[in-house]
């Protein structure tokens, strides 16, 4: 998933690298939904898998205002 922001002009930049499940696997499908509310993000993966068992995870992320998500 990557982060973009609006500048002042209405030019479209890359806020920092993508981001990434830190505990993701093969065919998660992590970002396969996104929810985008003022600084926070939620990210779905489908095929998240807990304890062996495919259930779906959502990843939260808080943007710092200074350094990006």
């Amino acid at each position: 998933v990557y982060a973009f922001v609006r500048s002042d002009e209405g030019v479209w930049n890359q806020q920092q690298s993508p981001i990434i499940a830190s505990d993701g696997t093969d065919f998660e499908l992590f970002g396969y939904s996104i929810s985008v509310e003022e600084n926070t993000v939620l990210i779905g993966a489908i095929n998240g898998r807990i304890n062996l068992s495919q259930r779906g995870s959502v990843y939260v992320f808080l943007r710092n205002e200074v350094t990006g998500i």
